[in-house]
């Protein structure tokens, strides 16, 4: 009973935030600040922009362009594609303006009443997260191309997009006409990518009184319906989580299909942007990656853009941004990403749990975990070391496998009673709709008033610290125990480099202690042969097949152009991978767990 009160509750609040957005948004008497976008000449790959403002009454008037985005925690500088930038007044009289900062630019007003200004950015990349500008289509995040008002980013925008007339527009943006949108501030403008195209597919279903619209640029070769069905699905299971119903009217899927291309996801408040392979369809494995990165960019739209670090509040655009949370918001997110598609059947409990021992397999082979918390990582993601192979650890993986042990370390100590979807619905209550940001301390804050407990020591090992995992002991809260295993298509025989793919076979990485390591190889050196044998990429698997562990072998290498011999003793840890077994004497307790775990909620 408590738990359906506390799920009313979320519910009744989340619905009163949204009624409120609306009923509040663009009210007559606030300023609106004009943007507007096209092109000349598509192949240039320039967009033209212009923004119009009043005048504030101020000399000068800052104009600033974000050196990073959310999402992706790393300066980009995207000054860099700015051309021909100049301000006007109202008159079309020039106004003087000056270079301040690497992307900030002054404006003198001449006390004009309004102050446009004009500039064309560059856009030839598509990725996600990205721009760009062709004959197919206008693609575009404005956290790239959209200057923001210095200290007036709360103002009401209104973007037009000068686009030919056939081209339909895919995009969250509250639409005020035929190719005029709305936001409530530049954020909100910032965070909704838009897509413009005359092949644009559109579909859109409905749950719990939000439409979601999924948009698909590129060739699709699979029924959208299908899709719908799919998405629906996942849709169904996060809502649950977060009491029910969606913090939004309104949500967009847009993906992009292309040949060759990585899977790459960037999440938004009210839609995600997606970019896939040309063939994803055709597999299962392609078609259950396409619905793991929608549900891990989904779950996103409550985790960071709405429970989210209290520095990413109100981010400050020019600088970054740091916080050592992001192994929560990025690697639960992915946690849930992937226990949302077993919970909605999607994948089945064998292709879920593989996929937990492909992290965990991950984890234990990056020699970064032994010197590097989850928290370091996040806190230094601004970086990138030159030895990060071997110094650093992903935090979405990490993360990820600390999602699961946390969810069962709770369900062990409060006897099923709290999970870390409580956890969840917690932070969602007490941050998200409360608009204040998470604090640094304050998912282990959550987490124990939640439980009851105390996850002090859990955090000071293995989020401060770099204790290896306790996975037997939480496993063994659903009946599962860790074993090591063999993979038998690999060489038992371990060397320990990772060898670039090209001819060349320039060694791209050599493991801390491994043979290769102890041998005196190192990276950068041009692997020639193995035992007088020719080696790259393609065949090294097989060299090694030859061979077993404690046998001495002579590799070749070219080094700074001259030819070096080196004598390597291999080891035995080449073909070693970790399982999920079933405990044999499995008790009523362990199944309950794992039934529930799995299961989530009806």
């Amino acid at each position: 009973m408590q738990g359906k009160l506390i799920f009313n509750a979320i519910s009744m609040v989340a619905f009163f935030w949204l009624f409120a957005s609306y009923v509040l948004a663009f009210q007559p008497d606030k300023t609106i600040i004009d943007y507007s976008i096209g092109w000349q000449q598509a192949n240039s790959h320039l967009f033209e922009i212009t923004i119009q403002t009043a005048g504030q009454g101020a000399d000068t008037l800052d104009f600033a362009l974000p050196n990073w985005r959310p999402g992706r925690y790393l300066i980009q500088n995207y000054a860099r594609n700015i051309q021909e930038f100049s301000a006007s007044d109202d008159k079309g009289q020039l106004l003087d303006w000056e270079k301040i900062d690497k992307s900030t630019w002054r404006v003198q007003t001449n006390k004009a009443s309004i102050v446009k200004i004009y500039y064309k950015y560059y856009a030839n990349i598509l990725d996600a997260g990205s721009s760009l500008l062709d004959d197919k289509e206008a693609y575009f995040n404005g956290t790239n191309i959209f200057m923001y008002l210095v200290n007036k980013r709360s103002e009401q925008c209104r973007l037009t997009l000068r686009t030919p007339e056939n081209w339909l527009i895919a995009t969250a943006l509250k639409k005020d006409n035929a190719n005029t949108f709305l936001a409530n501030s530049y954020d909100e403008l910032a965070d909704s990518p838009v897509i413009a195209s005359p092949s644009l597919k559109i579909d859109e279903f409905t749950y719990s009184n939000t439409t979601y619209h999924i948009a698909f640029q590129g060739q699709l070769d699979y029924d959208i319906k299908t899709t719908a069905e799919q998405l629906r699905k996942i849709v169904e299971q996060q809502v649950k989580i977060f009491g029910g119903t969606a913090p939004f009217a309104h949500y967009w899927f847009l993906y992009h299909i292309m040949p060759n291309t990585p899977w790459h996801g960037v999440e938004h408040c009210y839609s995600t942007s997606i970019t896939m392979p040309a063939n994803a369809f055709a597999s299962e494995r392609g078609r259950q990656s396409f619905y793991s990165v929608s549900s891990h960019e989904l779950f996103h739209a409550w985790n960071v853009k709405r429970i989210m670090p209290s520095v990413f509040l109100n981010p400050d655009y020019s600088r970054e941004a740091y916080t050592r949370l992001l192994w929560f918001f990025e690697g639960v997110t992915s946690y849930y990403g992937e226990l949302s598609l077993k919970r909605a059947e999607i994948i089945d409990e064998r292709t879920y749990l593989a996929g937990i021992e492909k992290n965990i397999v991950e984890l234990q082979f990056a020699p970064g975990r032994l010197i590097t918390s989850v928290e370091d990582a996040s806190f230094n993601d601004w970086l990138q070391p030159d030895d990060r192979e071997n110094s650093r650890i992903s935090f979405y993986n990490k993360g990820e496998v600390l999602g699961l042990l946390l969810d069962l370390e709770i369900r062990r100590r409060t006897d099923n009673t709290k999970s870390l979807d409580d956890i969840m619905r917690y932070l969602y209550q007490n941050y998200a709709l409360q608009n204040q940001g998470v604090p640094e301390n304050g998912i282990l804050t959550a987490i124990e008033v939640v439980s009851g407990n105390n996850f002090q020591k859990f955090f000071a090992q293995f989020v401060s610290g770099c204790a290896e995992l306790p996975y037997d002991q939480t496993l063994s809260t659903i009946g599962l125990t860790l074993e090591l295993g063999v993979d038998k298509s690999k060489p038992e025989a371990y060397l320990g480099i990772k060898l670039s793919p090209d001819e060349r076979s320039t060694i791209l990485n050599v493991t801390p202690n491994s043979p290769a390591m102890l041998g005196g190889l190192s990276k950068g050196d041009v692997l020639i042969a193995i035992n007088n044998a020719q080696v790259n990429l393609a065949n090294l698997s097989e060299l090694l097949m030859e061979h077993r562990p404690g046998d001495k072998i002579i590799l070749t290498v070219f080094r700074t152009r001259q030819l070096h011999n080196f004598e390597v003793t291999l080891t035995n840890s080449g073909n070693i991978n970790y399982q999920l077994r079933s405990l044999a004497n499995k008790s009523e307790t362990q199944q309950r767990i794992f039934t529930s775990w799995l299961a989530g909620l009806k």
